[in-house]
């Protein structure tokens, strides 16, 4: 099932949040997140860096504001690490 498969499961609150423009049409957002609930994989209090496409065309959901709470389901990509 997806829990099983998924190695960090939480929720938690954006702290900082930049972007990167690597050309016209494409762009990262790295947000510093802090975990409120750990549900797997990491711990309450840990800062994690979530990595993903500005665009949602490139299945990214761009910047998330800082003070914004969220679960996330995240998986290793070459693009990112834990």
């Amino acid at each position: 099932d997806d829990f099983a498969r998924t190695p960090i499961i939480f929720i938690g609150r954006v702290i900082a949040t930049s972007t990167t423009q690597s050309n016209p049409f494409m762009g990262y957002a790295d947000m510093t997140m802090k975990v409120d609930e750990a549900f797997k994989g990491t711990v309450a209090g840990a800062q994690i860096i979530v990595c993903t496409d500005l665009q949602g065309s490139m299945c990214g959901f761009g910047a998330i504001p800082v003070g914004a709470r969220w679960q996330m389901w995240l998986t290793e990509t070459k693009l990112t690490g834990f």
